[in-house]
C-alpha cells in the first residue's frame, strides 16, 4: 500500500534557504520547485541554496521559494502530482516476461527494483505511460537552437528585392533579340 500524503506541516522546509537568499517573510513558508522549470538567469539565484531530491533512479535539482502559508497544501499537492506524472512517463517500466493468452505483454509482477533477479538487465522493459520524445524542439529547448524559417524571405532579401528587383520575363525576352 502506498503512502498517504500529509501536507499540513507548513514548517517542513523551514531548515532550507530560499533560492535567492532572501529571508522568509512573516506568514510565508518555503516550498520546493524544480530548478529546470523556472528559467532562472545567472545572478537571480544562489547555486548553493539548491538541493537534489533522489527519487528512485532520478535526481531532481530543487530550490525553495516563499509562498503564503495558506497556499502550502494546494501547492504541495500540485507539485508532487506533477512530479509523479513526469517520473512515471520517464521510468523504464517493468520487464516483459512473456505473452498473455490474449497476446499482450506479460509484465513482471514485482513493481520494485530487480534486486536479486536472475534476469536483471536481460529482458525488454515496458512502461505504458512512457513518452518517447523525438522532437528536436524539445531536445534543444533553452539552448539557443533555432530552426531557420525558410517559408518567407529574410528581411535583407526583401529590402534587396525592392531596391533591385529581379528582371521580368518580358525584360529577359527583350534582351535576347
Amino acid at each position: 500500500m502506498g503512502r498517504i500524503a500529509n501536507y499540513s506541516n507548513t514548517q517542513k522546509y523551514s531548515d532550507k534557504k530560499s533560492f535567492d537568499g532572501k529571508p522568509v517573510e512573516e506568514g510565508k513558508v518555503l516550498v520546493p520547485f524544480k530548478k529546470e522549470d523556472m528559467n532562472l538567469m545567472p545572478g537571480e539565484y544562489i547555486d548553493d541554496n539548491f538541493t537534489t531530491f533522489h527519487l528512485g533512479e532520478f535526481k531532481i535539482v530543487v530550490g525553495f521559494m516563499a509562498i503564503s502559508e495558506g497556499y502550502f497544501a494546494s501547492y504541495m499537492q500540485e507539485f508532487w502530482d506533477k512530479l509523479t506524472k513526469e517520473l512515471e512517463a520517464r521510468r523504464e517500466g517493468r520487464c516483459v516476461i512473456g505473452k498473455n493468452a490474449d497476446g499482450t505483454d506479460k509484465l513482471c509482477p514485482y513493481t520494485r527494483k530487480c534486486k536479486g533477479c536472475q534476469n536483471k538487465g536481460l529482458l525488454e522493459r515496458r512502461n505504458t505511460h512512457r513518452v518517447e520524445i523525438i522532437s528536436l524542439d524539445y531536445e534543444y529547448e533553452g539552448d539557443g537552437f533555432d530552426i531557420e524559417d525558410t517559408s518567407t524571405p529574410s528581411v535583407e532579401d526583401q529590402v534587396l528585392e525592392k531596391i533591385d528587383p529581379e528582371p521580368t520575363e518580358d525584360e529577359l525576352k527583350g534582351s535576347v533579340k
